[in-house]
């Protein structure tokens, strides 16, 4: 299975039907680049690799100069792992993306999310000043991303 990405034709205006994507676009009107590649390739129980086709582009120290097509908001992660309509539509595959910047706190206390969640080579970027708790090690498997201000 080829994985979705941020140069194939699934991250345009002109994407192919998705019904996650639909839903998604009624409760957020700004979808970057880069989620509607999520959410496309999530529903189809594919791989959204986000990252550049230029190798020195793809270091998660450098992620906050990437733009809108690896961008992937908290809430937007937090919505797809939670809300109901979101959760029926995600494939048994689950989550699966790679060379994205998850900007915000993904707040999943308590969440039971019923597919694994796989982020690899990514930034995640709203959890300063703490640690890791175990809820959120269900979300950040130890696989390549960095995530800024762990102490």
């Amino acid at each position: 299975m080829r994985p979705l990405g941020r140069d194939s034709e699934m991250t345009d205006d002109s994407s192919p039907y998705s019904e996650l994507l639909k839903i998604a676009e009624s409760k957020f009107n700004d979808l970057t680049k880069g989620e509607k590649a999520l959410l496309y390739a999530t529903e189809k129980g594919q791989f959204a690799d986000l990252s550049s086709k230029n190798r020195n582009e793809n270091n998660p120290e450098d992620g906050l100069s990437w733009g809108d097509d690896r961008t992937v908001r908290s809430e937007v992660l937090a919505w797809l792992c939670t809300d109901p309509d979101a959760v029926s539509i995600v494939s048994h595959r689950g989550i699966q993306v790679k060379g994205a910047i998850v900007k915000g706190h993904v707040e999943l206390r308590f969440a039971d999310i019923p597919f694994p969640i796989q982020i690899e080579e990514s930034r995640f970027d709203g959890w300063s000043n703490r640690r890791i708790t175990s809820y959120e090690a269900h979300l950040c498997p130890l696989c390549d991303q960095f995530v800024t201000g762990l102490k």
